[in-house]
């Protein structure tokens, strides 16, 4: 009677060893992508209220006035018939759990390039103050229109500073200075008046290019 041969030929041995590896190799990827996966979903951490002061203090572009930072996101230059004209956009940061309400501080906003040309809040042709976009302008202490922004969230407002004719060259750099109010919870009474000054703010150029 013929014996029959239990032992695999080598091509039979080497088919079952390039499975396994193919295997392990799949198993391998397939924990790193579980992995990979798990870390991707986990949501970033919300950066502290004294993390943000702290980048605050060392940013040209940003001020802390305490229970909120401010912060220069844009300027952005123009010229129109006999002016030169400076949109600057900024951007109002709660870092308190209430509820802020803001009024722009009238005629109380100008600027300065590295020229030392003056940029005012109004315009010559008419004296009025229409720097404000977006928040309301009180004078003689009497609240504008209410700007709100609640507590841990942002909102934006613009200025625009005319200058009476353009400079002969591009500004490097502009010096900025603005009275900011803080209004009761009623948004009717000025409970505090803070003066915000930037130094060294670096406008947009065309194209999106922005110096920093």
């Amino acid at each position: 009677m013929k014996v029959q041969n239990r032992i695999s030929p080598p091509h039979k041995i080497g088919f079952y060893i390039a499975v396994f590896c193919l295997m392990t190799r799949f198993l391998h990827t397939a924990s790193a992508q579980e992995k990979l996966e798990s870390v991707v979903l986990i949501p970033p951490q919300t950066q502290t209220p004294e993390a943000k002061r702290a980048h605050c203090r060392t940013a040209v572009d940003c001020f802390d006035a305490g229970s909120y930072l401010m912060t220069v996101i844009d300027i952005i230059e123009g010229d129109i018939p006999g002016y030169r004209k400076a949109r600057l956009a900024l951007h109002f940061e709660n870092l308190t759990d209430e509820t802020l309400i803001f009024g722009y501080q009238s005629r109380s906003s100008f600027m300065v390039d590295n020229f030392r040309d003056y940029y005012s809040c109004c315009r010559t042709d008419t004296g009025e103050d229409t720097s404000a976009i977006g928040i309301g302008i009180d004078i003689d202490d009497q609240a504008g229109s209410q700007f709100t922004v609640k507590p841990h969230s942002s909102n934006n407002a613009s200025f625009d500073l005319w200058r009476h004719r353009p400079p002969d060259q591009e500004a490097s750099h502009y010096h900025f200075y603005i009275m900011i109010d803080e209004l009761d919870p009623a948004g009717k009474t000025i409970v505090k008046h803070t003066p915000v000054f930037f130094k060294n703010l670096q406008p947009s150029r065309p194209g999106g290019e922005q110096k920093r």
